[in-house]
């Protein structure tokens, strides 16, 4: 899941929940470093003017539904990782 925000934090669209793969290759095969790809619609609301945006994305643990964090190199979470 996702939002669409334009450079001052308004939202203007969302990102359905989905899996960011295939389910053939889901998260718990995934490895450090290794770039991960996926086509993911995003539904911008009508009358979205056109301009760049930040994609904010929401990856949840499947079993518990909570969402994953974002974290560096040394496994630090990360806050406000977009």
């Amino acid at each position: 899941a996702g939002d669409i925000l334009d450079g001052e934090g308004h939202l203007w669209g969302r990102i359905d929940d989905q899996r960011l793969t295939t389910y053939t290759y889901p998260t718990t095969r995934w490895t450090p470093n290794q770039p991960v790809f996926s086509l993911i619609p995003m539904n911008f609301w009508q009358g979205t003017p056109p301009r760049q945006y930040n994609i904010r994305l929401r990856v949840y643990d499947e079993e518990s539904g909570d969402v994953l964090s974002v974290t560096d190199q040394r496994g630090a979470a990360r806050r406000g990782s977009t």
